[in-house]
């Protein structure tokens, strides 16, 4: 799957039911997979100490979930050539 990109064009945005096939797929089956793109997954985050940065109070914050997302092969190869092609590194000057 190849991705073509154009100079300053935003794409439109997806469909609400899209975001609503995925969380609902990772939900209930733990992750939703993506071909081409990446897979979305439920990760368990431990319960934790945090600060109020306002009080200085410490709290604690409870166990929760939230969805990781991890890009695909071919997604990354397609973005690392596309900064070869539109963002050619820039050489370092050397010291004096």
């Amino acid at each position: 799957m190849s991705f073509a990109l154009s100079n300053h064009r935003r794409a439109s945005p997806p469909p609400p039911q899209t975001f609503k096939l995925v969380c609902n797929e990772a939900l209930n089956n733990g992750r939703f997979s993506f071909p081409g793109f990446g897979t979305f997954r439920v990760v368990a985050t431990p319960e934790r100490r945090a600060r109020n940065p306002k009080t200085s109070a410490v709290m604690t914050v409870p166990a929760s979930h939230r969805i990781g997302f991890r890009a695909s092969s071919d997604l990354k190869k397609n973005l690392r050539a596309l900064e070869q092609n539109k963002f050619p590194k820039k050489e370092k000057k050397p010291k004096e």
